[in-house]
């Protein structure tokens, strides 16, 4: 009889362990959300720069035409970044 209980009772002891672990899977899975839209970006690695520097400006081209441009750099510490 004691063995007839255990086998009864190993099923669902399973499922309910199968069902934990994949709860505290997508729970992990919900905290790494990865966001790649206009002015956001994370998630999907450790940010370098911590800001911006925007430079407006006016390119003249060959027939006097004046182009409006703006140059985004990325900073660390305030300081425009060097390199790629």
């Amino acid at each position: 009889m004691s063995k007839l209980i255990g086998t009864k009772m190993i099923y669902p002891l399973i499922a309910i362990i199968v069902v934990i672990g994949l709860f505290l899977f997508y729970k992990k899975q919900a905290r790494q959300v990865k966001v790649s839209e206009f002015g956001k970006y994370q998630g999907y690695s450790e940010a370098i720069y911590d800001g911006t520097k925007r430079i407006s400006d006016y390119l003249t081209l060959s027939n006097g035409t004046r182009l409006a441009y703006d140059l985004i750099l990325p900073t660390k510490k305030g300081i425009p970044a060097s390199g790629r």
